[in-house]
């Protein structure tokens, strides 16, 4: 309305000045004519002004939604486990705290790993944290790691908040044959299927196929070993499309008294197996955290002697 009016008021000046004549005629029109620029000029900054704010209006409404920066959720309890980046030592703990693995300077850890899985066969035993100053995840982590490290008899650490502080001496893992017998599995403790066919004691068979039933698609409990067992050798090429075809597989062994199948990491099946993981508490199923130290006389090599290394997620 203010625009309208400054139009008319200026529409209004010019007719009056134009009647006039002589020199004061000619003062009166370049002065009128200032007039009307001066209001041209204000007219045109409220239109400038005015589209400014409308452009404002449309990236605010209209724009991306601002990032957030640092923030950061607690994870939920079945995600709480440990991970490991390759060529960082920042790993992840139940509580969501990030630590940092401290170094071995004169008995540096096998670079890109993180012992992740369980080692059967009484490998690794409890370390006792006397000089623990704290009790948080990070900071019993961090001890247990410094502890083995300072130790010449220590080769291999690990923590779980269930069992501890672990050390112990050197270890072969995954699918490495070089070394020593004691072996840790690459990878996180993961629900299985599996069963006895056989059950064996004493050096006698106990109960035969027919009578574990183990070898029928009608009889059969593929839910008899849900925790992660051990003594079954390499996995199968066989038999690893599923768990009744890793139980078939089995069964048309002669020998084979024990399978056990997994999503992921296919069938396994053998004379028998033992270490199996009491699943009655769902801690079983966290993953470790752990390293070891790099052993000159290892060659960290398959059973094809070609070098082996741990795939990290």
């Amino acid at each position: 309305k203010q625009q309208v009016k400054n139009v008319r008021a200026c529409k209004t000046m010019i007719k009056g000045g134009s009647g006039g004549g002589g020199s004061s005629s000619k003062k009166n029109k370049i002065r009128i004519s200032e007039k009307v620029l001066f209001l041209l000029s204000v007219i045109l900054l409220a239109f400038v002004y005015t589209g400014s704010l409308r452009i404002q209006a449309i990236d605010i409404d209209g724009g991306a939604p601002p990032q957030t920066v640092g923030m950061t959720s607690e994870p939920d309890a079945d995600e709480r486990t440990a991970t490991v980046k390759p060529n960082e030592d920042n790993v992840t703990v139940p509580s969501a705290q990030v630590i940092t693995i401290p170094p071995c300077a004169d008995n540096p850890w096998k670079e890109n790993e993180n012992l992740v899985g369980s080692c059967p066969g009484g490998a690794m035993k409890p370390h006792a944290l006397e000089q623990a100053q704290r009790t948080d995840q990070a900071s019993l982590i961090h001890q247990c790691a410094e502890d083995c490290c300072i130790s010449d008899a220590c080769i291999t650490w690990k923590y779980r908040r269930d069992t501890g502080c672990l050390h112990g001496g050197d270890v072969r893992l995954g699918q490495e044959k070089d070394g020593v017998s004691a072996w840790c599995s690459d990878h996180p403790p993961e629900r299985w299927q599996g069963q006895y066919v056989l059950k064996r004691g004493g050096g006698k068979i106990l109960a035969d196929r027919e009578a574990t039933g183990g070898c029928s698609s009608d009889t059969w409990n593929p839910n008899e070993q849900t925790g992660q067992c051990f003594g079954l050798g390499d996995v199968k090429k066989i038999g690893s499309e599923s768990a009744q075809s890793c139980m078939e597989a089995c069964c048309q062994t002669e020998e084979c008294g024990a399978w056990q199948w997994q999503q992921d990491l296919g069938c396994f099946y053998h004379k028998r197996m033992h270490g199996c993981v009491d699943v009655s508490d769902l801690v079983v199923f966290e993953a470790f955290v752990g390293r070891r130290k790099v052993q000159t006389s290892r060659t960290y090599t398959d059973k094809r002697g070609k070098s082996w290394s741990m795939a990290l997620n």
